[in-house]
C-alpha cells in the first residue's frame, strides 16, 4: 500500500512539474551572446588573415616561390622550389589559408556592408583586400574561382564554384 502511494505521488509530481516547450527554449538563450558582429572587427580579421602567418609565408613564398626564381636557392634537400620539384605541402599552403579563411571573412564583410552608406569605406577596404588576396592566389595557382570565392556559406550554388 505504501509503495503504491509512493509511486502515485511520484507520478503526480513528475506530471505536475513538467516544463512547457516555450520555457525550455527560453532557458537556452544566452543573454551574454552577441547576435551580430562588428564589421570593423571582421575587416581587421580579414586583413590579418591576408597578411598570413609563418606557415604559408614560409612554405609558399620562401621555400617554394622565391627559390624557383633563385633568390633563395639552397643546397638543402627539403627545399623543393630551386630544384623545380613538386611538393604538395609547400604548394598548397597559401591556398589552404587564403581560400577558406581570408576570402570567406572578407567576402562576408563585403556582403554585409553592401548598400549601407555608413559602411562605404569599410566595404571598399574589404573589397581591395579581397582583390589583393585573389591576386596573390592567381599569381601562385593561375586560374582560380573568383566570383564565387568565399561564398560557400551563402548557398548550395556556391559549393562548387566554376573556374
Amino acid at each position: 500500500m505504501k509503495n503504491r502511494f509512493l509511486a502515485a505521488f511520484t507520478a503526480l509530481m513528475l506530471v505536475g512539474s513538467a516544463c512547457s516547450n516555450d520555457d525550455l527554449l527560453d532557458i537556452n538563450i544566452d543573454p551574454n551572446a552577441s547576435n551580430e558582429i562588428n564589421m570593423s572587427f571582421l575587416l581587421a580579421t580579414g586583413i590579418m588573415e591576408t597578411a598570413g602567418s609563418r606557415y604559408e609565408n614560409w612554405r609558399a613564398n620562401l621555400i617554394y616561390s622565391s627559390t624557383m626564381i633563385q633568390h633563395n636557392a639552397s643546397l638543402a634537400g627539403y627545399w623543393a622550389g630551386d630544384k623545380y620539384t613538386y611538393n604538395p605541402g609547400y604548394s598548397a599552403s597559401q591556398w589552404e589559408r587564403y581560400y577558406p579563411d581570408a576570402l570567406e571573412t572578407l567576402t562576408h564583410a563585403i556582403t554585409e556592408t553592401a548598400g549601407d552608406a555608413s559602411m562605404t569605406n569599410l566595404n571598399a577596404m574589404a573589397t581591395i583586400t579581397r582583390c589583393f588576396a585573389l591576386h596573390r592566389l592567381t599569381d601562385l595557382y593561375g586560374a582560380i574561382p573568383y566570383t564565387a570565392a568565399g561564398r560557400g556559406l551563402e548557398g548550395q550554388e556556391f559549393w562548387f564554384p566554376a573556374y
